[in-house]
């Protein structure tokens, strides 16, 4: 984007049928998110949905599952996060983590939690990356933040350790040891 003849492609693309459904072109400087709440409409019952960071908005992962829809996205560190929908406190989700794997270090992550003030329930299923994969992340979000003037939290350097995904698939459709692999066709 900061480049003067950058531009953005958003696709929707139907994997079964190989079909484009949408095709948008706009100026690199574009933000996704203003294509993020372009796929309510064509969504129809039993549809999944793969989502990027840049497309995270709450709302519209709610609008998905009112049109019956699944999705799939990358969990964004700022969204807050409850055990319950009861809590009043979110949870530091580094921490809760880290304790999750220090019980069961070979087992992959799979809770329903809530997400955001809305306390949206959500499956989350997180898996361990490796020691040398999470190092690389934590240099690169301490690189990050400096260059945006902040420093890294331990929290969001703690949270490096894994990849974390949200869903709506249910447990005995999909196990959590898949999720990770459908979502990387993205």
């Amino acid at each position: 984007s900061k480049c003067k003849s950058s531009l953005k492609i958003n696709v929707i693309h139907e994997l079964r049928t190989s079909a484009i459904i949408k095709l948008e072109i706009a100026e690199g400087r574009v933000s996704d998110l203003t294509f993020a709440r372009g796929i309510v409409d064509e969504l129809t019952e039993g549809d999944l949905v793969l989502r990027d960071l840049g497309y995270f908005i709450l709302d519209t992962l709610e609008k998905i599952r009112n049109k019956k829809a699944f999705f799939i996205s990358r969990y964004k560190s700022s969204a807050t996060i409850f055990l319950t929908s009861n809590d009043n406190k979110g949870i530091d989700l580094g921490r809760y983590l880290g304790c999750a794997y220090a019980q069961s270090p070979n087992q992959t992550f799979d809770k329903v939690v809530y997400m955001g003030l809305e306390k949206i329930a959500v499956r989350m299923v997180a898996y361990k990356m490796p020691f040398e994969i999470a190092n690389s992340r934590r240099c690169k979000a301490k690189r990050d933040a400096v260059k945006r003037g902040y420093m890294a939290t331990a929290g969001r350097l703690s949270l490096c350790d894994y990849v974390i995904l949200i869903t709506n698939v249910p447990q005995d459709m999909v196990k959590a040891e898949v999720i990770g692999t459908i979502y990387r066709i993205r």
